[in-house]
């Protein structure tokens, strides 16, 4: 190319040869989502604790209980000074809250001991345990930060799940009406948040999608409610909901296959993927925005604009958008470097290993629990257990790994 304009330098006039050599050098124009990272974009710890100057809860729905980052940036955030002069309460959905006392003996012991912790995860309402250990490791620090503070400037931690009575079900029917009772699990949470921060208390709400939404509607216009539908609805302004960049469930079908072993979760009674929002546009802006942590509002920008995805995606209302579901965005990392969190082993003694078997022969139809140890190797249900709920190292994210290609 070089050689070819000395040739004809001499011949075109110097505006020619621009308007031939622009096209090497032009850029492309800024799409409009890094358009409005450009001009809204913020540090997402700042744009946090702004809207905690603004707004009594923050709402963080991290799409996946099972990512690492959105915990890592909790833990910035709760030891980040500007916090506690702002918010006392980090609400957690993942723990029932008849489980509390031992939340509130792990931080109030002298020395962080996650054994005081192992009853609150082991009697969660999916009754298999929950072992990870990113939430141990926000308690830990949410423990070492209070531990010089006096008490009435230590962060509480509230669990705020529907209760669970594991050791008051005892057959697969008290299973099925324990399950019917969840379809109050959203009020629960609402009116325990209410209740705690009474009228002047700040503090975040860690969930996930199904929690977090505020105004997503039925085709026929009616809401879909949850959690934070209730304080959109009747306390607005109150609450503010934040979506962590994750990948993106997209819902295909539900299934018409009734008997299909069911789970508290529900993902078991549909067909579905996990993709990139718009087709990578967002990717693509995060990435051209030099792929760094930033916080920016959905609504009013392109990001808000965008067609609705998410557990409702079968029945919403027509043009409804990512607006409708939350206020903001935060992006922490690309997809690909996301990670799942290490699993607790320890979480699983040998006591629990009994009840677990307990639980699991009321959870599961006999057949599939045989299908589930012949799959494993394993030469009974004891010897599953033994090696299906056990320790795991962290690694990166599995929703992530067959994930189109960001163009």
């Amino acid at each position: 190319m070089r050689t070819f304009l000395l040739t004809i330098r001499g011949a075109l006039p110097a505006s020619a040869l621009l308007a031939f050599a622009s096209p090497m050098v032009a850029q492309e124009p800024a799409s409009p989502h890094l358009a409005d990272l450009r001009e809204h974009g913020q540090e997402p710890v700042a744009f946090v604790l702004d809207q905690l100057d603004r707004h009594d809860l923050v709402v963080f729905d991290d799409a996946l209980h099972t990512l690492v980052e959105p915990f890592e940036f909790y833990g910035r955030l709760v030891r980040e000074p500007g916090f506690r002069d702002r918010a006392r309460f980090v609400f957690l959905e993942a723990v029932p809250l008849n489980q509390q006392r031992h939340i509130e003996a792990y931080l109030a012991a002298p020395e962080p001991d996650s054994r005081l912790l192992y009853p609150a995860f082991q009697n969660g309402l999916g009754g298999e345990g929950f072992p990870y250990a990113t939430y141990f490791d926000l308690l830990r620090t949410i423990h070492d930060g209070n531990r010089s503070l006096p008490d009435s400037a230590r962060i509480r931690v509230v669990a705020v799940g529907s209760p669970s009575y594991w050791s008051e079900i005892s057959t697969a029917r008290d299973v099925e009406v324990f399950r019917q009772g969840l379809d109050a699990y959203d009020y629960t949470m609402y009116a325990m948040i209410r209740s705690t921060l009474g009228s002047g208390g700040k503090g975040i709400f860690l969930t996930n999608t199904r929690h977090a939404y505020q105004a997503v509607r039925h085709a026929d216009g009616s809401l879909y409610w949850n959690a934070t539908t209730y304080f959109h609805e009747r306390e607005p302004g109150r609450a503010v909901s934040i979506r962590i960049h994750a990948p993106q469930l997209v819902i295909e079908r539900v299934r018409e296959d009734t008997s299909a072993v069911r789970t508290t979760e529900g993902l078991d009674r549909i067909d579905y993927r996990w993709d990139r929002m718009e087709g990578g546009a967002w990717d693509r802006a995060f990435r051209d925005h030099g792929n760094s942590p930033v916080a920016v509002p959905i609504a009013g920008t392109a990001f808000g604009r965008a067609e609705y995805a998410g557990n409702h995606m079968l029945d919403v209302a027509p043009g409804t958008t990512m607006a409708d579901a939350y206020d903001a965005l935060i992006f922490l990392a690309p997809l690909e470097e996301l990670r799942q969190t290490a699993l607790v082993g320890e979480l699983y003694s040998p006591e629990f290993r009994v009840e677990l078997a307990r639980r699991l022969r009321l959870l599961y139809p006999e057949e599939a629990l045989a299908r589930m140890t012949a799959e494993s190797g394993a030469a009974d249900l004891e010897a599953y257990i033994e090696s299906a709920y056990a320790g795991r190292p962290e690694e990166l994210l599995p929703q992530s790994r067959d994930l189109p290609p960001i163009e």
